[in-house]
């Protein structure tokens, strides 16, 4: 019993570091780090990432906010000047959407997809001379 009451007091500890701190991460030397936080800060982030989503779609519906939507595409995402307008409508398009799936199903991972699919076509776009040097080594 003497062990259960050491780990009792440990975990309150640690419950009150992560209530002074905020949002502590905790670090693995196997495995993947993870933050420790309250519920409800965490509630409360959640709502926020909607509220943001759901005003990102509605902004994108209308021209004006298109038009808005497009130059902070532009602004948080400098490399996609190289994308052409098509391409960047594409991209705030998607992004929007992966948002929308990141806040309403809790679905995170397809924003990063997204914008790391967009950053490579950039990438591409914006000196093409490694592609062609592969697609020449492939045909060999």
């Amino acid at each position: 019993m003497a062990c259960g009451l050491l780990v009792a007091h440990h975990a309150w500890a640690v419950a009150e570091r992560a209530r002074r701190l905020g949002r502590p991460r905790v670090t693995h030397c196997d495995a993947p780090d993870f933050y420790l936080t309250a519920a409800d800060r965490e509630e409360e982030r959640d709502e926020n990432l909607v509220t943001a989503s759901r005003m990102f779609g509605a902004l994108a519906r209308s021209e004006s906010g298109a038009r808005a939507v497009a130059s902070a595409l532009a602004e948080v995402f400098p490399w996609a000047w190289h994308l052409s307008h098509a391409e960047q409508s594409g991209f705030a398009e998607e992004l929007i959407t992966a948002l929308s799936d990141a806040a309403e199903l809790t679905i995170d991972r397809n924003a990063h997809e997204v914008i790391a699919g967009w950053r490579a076509t950039a990438r591409i776009k914006a000196d093409p001379r490694p592609v062609r040097a592969d697609a020449r080594a492939d045909r060999g």
